[in-house]
């Protein structure tokens, strides 16, 4: 009898061990589910903000981010680049004109100065 009292409190002991890892276990479940999500949200955060970067650079050359999406699904860079460029041609020409009427307008001015 001596040995099944022994038995039984070494089964007592070991069964308050696993049920104390058992809550550790759920506990850290939650904790690993709760950080998986935080992470999860912030990789999101970082590709919406990617996104509105890449809007904003494709905006300032021209382009939309559709036309990009488009281009580099169909590995099209060709039509992208030709686009660029017409783009940069035509901003020359209207910083050129610019320039002119600028240049025509200060001269007006001086001329009715004298």
């Amino acid at each position: 009898m001596a040995n099944m009292e022994k038995i039984e409190t070494r089964i007592a002991r070991v069964q308050a061990k696993l049920d104390a890892l058992l809550l550790r276990r759920g506990e850290l479940n939650k904790q690993i589910a709760d950080t998986q999500k935080i992470l999860d949200e912030l990789k999101a955060e970082r590709k919406v903000k990617k996104l509105g970067t890449l809007d904003e650079i494709a905006e300032s050359k021209g382009l939309s981010v559709d036309e990009l999406l488009t281009a580099i699904q169909n590995g099209d860079l060709y039509s992208l680049q030709e686009k660029l460029e017409s783009a940069q041609s035509a901003d020359a020409e209207n910083d050129a004109e610019t320039a002119i009427a600028e240049s025509e307008v200060e001269s007006r001015e001086e001329g009715t100065e004298t």
